[in-house]
């Protein structure tokens, strides 16, 4: 069996999305990724707050990563999660 990346798109508590990224990408991209899916439903304001130094009292997590282990996830609402899968 082959192992893939599982990201999916959740707007509240429904599935609105997903797609399967090679299990060859790193955890790190894979972040990356999930980030700039959270990014597309962000105000520029927001991008600029949570782009700033953590210790800028301006600074926003919005593109910061929710809980430790697996399923990895991203944002608010919508919010994106990616896991390993066995294809």
């Amino acid at each position: 069996m082959a192992k893939v990346w599982l990201i999916r798109q959740w707007t509240s508590s429904s599935l609105a999305g997903d797609w399967r990224v090679s299990s060859q990408y790193s955890e790190a991209e894979i972040c990356a990724i999930l980030q700039r899916l959270v990014s597309r439903d962000l105000t520029v304001a927001e991008v600029v707050s949570c782009s700033l130094r953590k210790n800028d009292p301006k600074y926003s997590c919005h593109l910061e990563r929710i809980g430790s282990g697996m399923p990895i996830q991203y944002g608010d609402n919508p919010h994106y999660t990616a896991e390993h899968l066995d294809e």
